[in-house]
């Protein structure tokens, strides 16, 4: 990529998605991963890149995004859209973490500086979402 333009990466995680397994079973299990990521992908748009990274964690990766405030848009889309519940479902909640960068990185910075803000969503309590340069 050799654009200089604006870039977000975050990593999201289900939370609490192995009692999700323990109480409902690896195939619900499976239809909320499923959710999710069509949920996600309809959240932040068909430009954005959204992959499984493994569990119930997910990347998503968004090019030119104007400012914070697209990210911002996108975030709480997504938690609205995971308000509506879905018949064999349960309630699902995200915790999310992003960077926003100009410059281009490597993978591996995005997601340590995106995984570092995930946890302090976490330690600040899940189903929430934070946004840093």
């Amino acid at each position: 990529m050799r654009d200089k333009g604006m870039y977000a990466f975050g990593v999201l995680d289900i939370d609490y998605f192995k009692e999700v397994n323990d109480e409902f079973g690896h195939f619900i299990g499976d239809q909320v991963l499923i959710h999710c990521a069509d949920v996600m992908q309809k959240a932040f748009g068909e430009k954005a890149l959204i992959g499984r990274l493994g569990g119930d964690e997910f990347a998503v990766f968004l090019m030119a995004p104007q400012d914070e405030k697209a990210v911002v848009n996108g975030c709480a889309r997504l938690q609205k859209a995971l308000q509506t519940t879905i018949e064999g479902l349960p309630n699902i909640t995200l915790s999310m973490g992003f960077v926003m960068t100009k410059d281009v990185c490597d993978y591996n910075i995005l997601y340590q500086k995106a995984d570092k803000v995930l946890y302090e969503v976490k330690a600040a309590g899940r189903n929430a979402y934070f946004i840093k340069s």
